[in-house]
């Protein structure tokens, strides 16, 4: 199985055991590593797999990982935080679709149903149904860009090891409002004034009193209000694109 693991750093999880879990098929990971987090990494250790630490401390994030990811002459990436691990079912059907699969454009995605976030698990309104595993070929990462064909879903189940805290969700949310806007710049999508107000208020109050996110306690709350500000940053960062701002 040629595939690298590509995730966020968590420093409340230990990085030898998580590694030692991963399926003996993979050998190397990529590691995002919050710019605040570097002091908690121990480069003197000696994994049983290849890691390479991407430091994220400017918003092109998107441009820095995808030459990363195309110099690594690898076929297959995984995208999986660290608060999840691989199930031997979930690594016999990744190990399935490599073999049969050499060359393709699809999506492969892990769906999640509940989030585990401040001790509770979030269901409805605080929590958006973003995948926990996102499984693509090389081929998707031509000329810069990401594109995908079509999208299917992974069918085996996925373990969650621990609970997400508020920074690191807040810093996986930033990483994908970072891709985000850098595919509505090259769609050429643009950004308004307004957009800064409407954006995040839309998305506040849309998670919070039609899907209930104001009714989930602190943990709900605290959601609705992330995805609201990862609401914001997305137009943030791309008004930051188009004004060439670093």
């Amino acid at each position: 199985m040629n595939l690298t693991i590509l995730s966020i750093y968590q420093n409340n999880i230990d990085l030898k055991n998580w590694i030692e879990n991963l399926p003996k098929q993979i050998d190397h990971v990529l590691l995002i590593l919050p710019i605040q987090d570097k002091h908690y990494i121990d480069h003197t250790n000696q994994y049983s797999v290849q890691i390479t630490y991407l430091c994220v401390d400017t918003n092109e994030l998107f441009q820095s990982l995808h030459n990363k990811l195309t110099e690594l002459k690898v076929s297959w990436f995984a995208f999986m935080p660290m608060h999840y691990q691989f199930t031997t079912e979930l690594a016999e059907e990744i190990n399935n679709i490599i073999a049969n699969s050499n060359e393709s454009t699809t999506l492969y995605i892990k769906k999640r149903e509940y989030i585990q976030f401040l001790g509770e698990n979030i269901r409805k309104g605080g929590f958006q149904k973003q995948p926990a595993l996102l499984l693509f070929n090389s081929l998707s990462l031509a000329d810069h860009k990401l594109y995908f064909a079509s999208i299917k879903d992974l069918k085996a189940p996925i373990t969650t090891i621990v609970d997400q805290s508020f920074d690191n969700f807040h810093f996986e949310l930033d990483i994908y409002q970072q891709v985000l806007s850098y595919s509505d710049f090259l769609n050429n999508k643009k950004v308004y004034k307004i957009y800064f107000f409407t954006n995040p208020f839309g998305t506040f109050m849309y998670r919070g009193l039609i899907r209930g996110g104001f009714f989930e306690g602190k943990a709900g709350f605290t959601l609705t209000y992330l995805y609201a500000l990862a609401s914001f940053k997305r137009v943030l960062f791309l008004w930051m694109r188009y004004k060439k701002i670093d």
